[in-house]
């Protein structure tokens, strides 16, 4: 089983994929709970999210948290199949999506795919976040009993989500959506 928490402006949510189906805890947060958190005082939401992931048992070693902050910037970038560094082409676009230097921060660029049909063209997900609010979030996972969480903007998990199923409907001809 799998704990997957998702951390929003006003939403903690808890959700555990296990058989016979997966289940969901959700607790409504006031929006300045969650600005507090991103100010580095997790307190008012460390509180609710413990309480919740307490519902499911003990604390997994590490949940997987996906996240919404002020800061985080997630895209996607496609170039022609035959550029050879696509991670610096990635990296420059990105940096000119966030607000923040990149350099001196976290970024990743997740290699999703290659188009299958038409043009042949590479895809990235591009995401950065600011250490700074990596640090805060780390402290309410800290706080809530999960200091090993593995953190993920959500944003850049939809696009990868999103890219993989283009990708796969590509190859079959069938319509994504009809």
């Amino acid at each position: 089983t799998g704990l997957f928490i998702e951390v929003s402006p006003t939403r903690l949510s808890v959700f555990q994929a296990s058989r016979p189906g997966p289940r969901c805890l959700s607790q409504r947060l006031e929006p300045a709970h969650m600005e507090r958190v991103w100010q580095g005082n997790p307190a008012d939401a460390s509180g609710a999210l413990a309480s919740i992931a307490s519902e499911f048992g003990s604390n997994p070693s590490s949940p997987v948290v996906f996240f919404q902050s002020p800061t985080s910037v997630s895209g996607l970038f496609s170039c022609p199949a035959q550029v050879r560094d696509i991670t610096s082409a990635a990296r420059m676009s990105l940096s000119e999506m966030a607000s923040f230097e990149i350099e001196s921060n976290a970024w990743c660029v997740q290699p999703i795919d290659r188009d299958r049909n038409g043009p042949k063209r590479r895809h990235v997900v591009v995401s950065a976040e600011t250490d700074e609010s990596l640090r805060h979030l780390r402290q309410l996972c800290e706080r809530s009993g999960m200091p090993d969480a593995i953190l993920v903007p959500i944003e850049a998990a939809l696009l990868s989500r999103a890219v993989d199923t283009a990708i796969a409907h590509s190859k079959t001809e069938e319509p994504l959506i009809s």
